[in-house]
């Protein structure tokens, strides 16, 4: 006789994760977290909080509190961010491994590739969260959580996927109308406008890219000029759609064709606006919305990047 667990949610569940405030290719981590959540329901709702494992910031610690997540998580970055940002570094470590373990005999490429395999999934980075701000996490997000641990128990790296208790966007993809293309913000442009362009659109992985053709849904890269043949066009309109975010009519009519175009060539869907399938947005009663504060981040550390995403 089988046995099931089911949990069901009247939403999905929120997530914060901590990362390492010295890293030093932070950019490139931080693309690869919303990386992650693009892959997951309601992903495109969840938070990044720096921290150097010991304390966070007065500041993160008011939107802890405000977000109030359901879990929380660290990213550590692993050899795959080595892979991307020194390819030949990483190769280098790889024929080490692979030395170490031919002993003189010459390895098959399938015994290569599973070393390479392995290695991509290594921790290459020391950052830990301390049993003391694991203990004050716990008193001040959820002093009535029955397990003993807070953070984790799982570490997020780079082209991981998170799987129960979080829902895969592409196992409920198919039961919903969706639009078979989505925009897909050029992985050429510069880290800066990469960054902020993933935050506000969202972005993919090249692994869930070809999960998302397996399913009927076509990623087209937007803002080199590979669309148009016109990147400053491209990027006019990348950057009009993201400021635009939070506003749900211009999220869901988002035209990136040139004029004169006909109506097969718009495109309506972004990786973010696919996590947040189904989902809306709400506000506090007390909201005005017929005026709206205006917030301008200006900053170029990770926890200026953070408090813009929170916000």
């Amino acid at each position: 006789m089988q046995t099931l667990t089911i949990s069901a949610s009247v939403r999905p569940r929120r997530v914060a994760i901590l990362c390492d405030i010295a890293d030093p290719e932070w950019m490139r981590s931080c693309r690869h977290i919303l990386e992650i959540f693009s892959t997951l329901w309601g992903g495109h709702g969840n938070i990044i909080i720096p921290t150097d494992g010991c304390t966070i910031q007065p500041i993160f610690w008011r939107i802890l509190e405000a977000f109030d997540p359901d879990h929380i998580y660290k990213y550590r970055p692993s050899f795959r961010d080595l892979e991307e940002r020194d390819p030949q570094a990483f190769e280098q470590i790889v024929a080490e491994k692979i030395r170490g373990l031919s002993r003189g005999n010459q390895p098959t490429s399938r015994e290569i590739d599973r070393v390479r395999k392995a290695l991509r999934n290594e921790d290459n980075s020391k950052f830990a969260v301390t049993s003391e701000l694991a203990q004050e996490l716990k008193a001040r997000i959820a002093p009535f959580f029955f397990e003993d641990y807070i953070v984790g128990p799982d570490t997020w790296k780079a082209g991981e996927v998170p799987g129960f208790p979080h829902t895969r966007i592409l196992d409920i993809i198919s039961k919903t109308d969706q639009a078979d293309r989505i925009i897909l913000p050029a992985r050429l442009l510069p880290p800066a406008e990469s960054l902020w362009y993933s935050a506000t659109l969202g972005t993919c992985e090249v692994e869930f890219e070809h999960q998302l053709r397996e399913s009927g849904i076509t990623p087209l890269p937007f803002g080199d000029g590979s669309r148009t043949q016109d990147a400053m066009y491209e990027q006019r309109n990348l950057v009009s759609y993201a400021v635009e975010r939070d506003s749900l009519e211009w999220y869901s009519t988002l035209n990136v064709a040139k004029p004169n175009t006909t109506p097969s060539d718009t495109l309506r869907l972004t990786p973010a606006d696919l996590s947040l399938t189904n989902l809306g947005w709400f506000r506090q009663k007390q909201s005005k919305l017929w005026a709206p504060k205006a917030i301008a981040i200006a900053g170029n550390t990770i926890s200026d990047f953070c408090l813009y995403l929170a916000l």
